[in-house]
């Protein structure tokens, strides 16, 4: 596995133990969906993040679990003119 996807990777296992916990709080036997936000500028690769998911969650409750992803834009604000403005690299 690539660099890249040693990132994905380590941003689902993460993600995944967070709420396998809450499944847990909860008592919930099953994991339906996991939605994501990821910030444009966090270097997350979609395709690897969705491998890694599937990888993840074999044999978990999350098993079989639906993924959304949420891109979440970047923003900034100038300290000249405290406007809030998108950022895209």
């Amino acid at each position: 596995m690539g660099r890249v996807a040693m990132h994905e990777l380590g941003i689902m296992q993460s993600a995944l133990a967070a709420v396998l916990d809450q499944a847990r709080t909860h008592q919930a036997a099953r994991v339906n969906r996991i939605v994501l936000r990821i910030g444009r500028l966090a270097g997350v690769d979609p395709e690897a993040l969705a491998f890694a998911f599937d990888v993840v969650t074999k044999d978990t409750p999350a098993a079989g679990a639906a993924l959304t992803i949420d891109h979440v834009p970047a923003r900034a604000r100038c300290t000249h003119c405290a406007e809030d403005f998108e950022v895209e690299s």
